[in-house]
C-alpha cells in the first residue's frame, strides 16, 4: 500500500488493513493537548512539524535527572496517555526530526552528530520529493555521499531551499520556532 492509494485499489491488492477517518480537528486538539503535557517540562515546546512535537531539553536536566531518566520518564507518560512515541535528542530541532524518523532513543551531540546523519538516505532528509528523486538517480543515496558533492555544484543544480534544508539539519543555519503558549484557561478531559 502507497499513501493517497484509493481504498478501491488498496481492497484490490489486499484485505489485511484497517481503516480510520482522517480528522483533522481531532488531531490539532491532541497535538494541543500533547504541547501542554510537554509545556509542564519546558518552555521552548514547538509544534512546527506535523506529527512531532519538539522540545528543549538541555535546561530541563537539572530539574529531571540526566537525560536516561528523563526519556524513561517522558516514556512513561506518553504511553500512559495511550500515545505511541519515537523519541530523540540531537543539538538542534532538524537533526533530531530527521533522526527520529529512522530512530529511537538515540541521542548525539554535536560531536556525533554527523556520524549519526551520514548514513541516512536522502528521501528521509526532508529534501523535496522532485529532489530526492533526482538525487537517487543521480547514485546520490545517503546524505554521506550528498555532502560529498561541491556545494557550488549543488546550488546551480537544485533550488536554494536544498542547501538552506542540509545546513539546518548541520546546525549551521537556525530554525526559527514559533513556541507554544499555554491558553488563559485550560480546561480538558479523557
Amino acid at each position: 500500500l502507497k499513501p493517497g492509494q484509493s481504498l478501491t485499489a488498496a481492497q484490490a491488492l489486499t484485505q489485511g488493513f484497517a481503516t480510520a477517518e482522517y480528522d483533522l480537528v481531532s488531531i490539532e486538539r491532541w497535538q494541543q493537548l500533547l504541547a501542554a503535557w510537554a509545556y509542564n517540562f519546558s518552555a521552548q515546546v514547538s509544534l512546527h512539524y506535523p506529527r512531532c512535537l519538539l522540545l528543549e531539553v538541555e535546561s530541563c536536566l537539572g530539574l529531571f535527572g540526566p537525560w536516561p531518566r528523563f526519556e524513561a520518564r517522558l516514556r512513561e507518560e506518553l504511553t500512559a496517555l495511550g500515545f505511541r512515541h519515537r523519541i530523540t535528542v540531537a543539538p538542534n530541532p532538524v537533526a533530531a526530526r530527521v533522526l527520529a524518523n529512522a530512530h529511537d532513543g538515540l541521542a548525539v551531540d554535536e560531536d556525533g552528530l554527523l556520524q549519526a546523519l551520514g548514513p541516512l538516505p536522502v528521501d528521509r532528509l526532508g529534501l523535496p520529493r522532485d529532489v530526492a528523486t533526482a538525487l537517487a538517480r543521480m547514485g546520490v543515496r545517503s546524505l554521506a555521499q550528498l555532502l560529498a558533492l561541491p556545494r557550488d555544484g549543488l546550488a546551480k543544480r537544485f533550488p536554494a531551499d536544498v542547501l538552506i534544508q542540509l545546513d539546518r539539519l548541520l546546525g549551521q543555519r537556525p530554525l526559527a520556532l514559533e513556541f507554544y503558549r499555554p491558553p488563559d484557561v485550560f480546561e480538558e478531559r479523557i
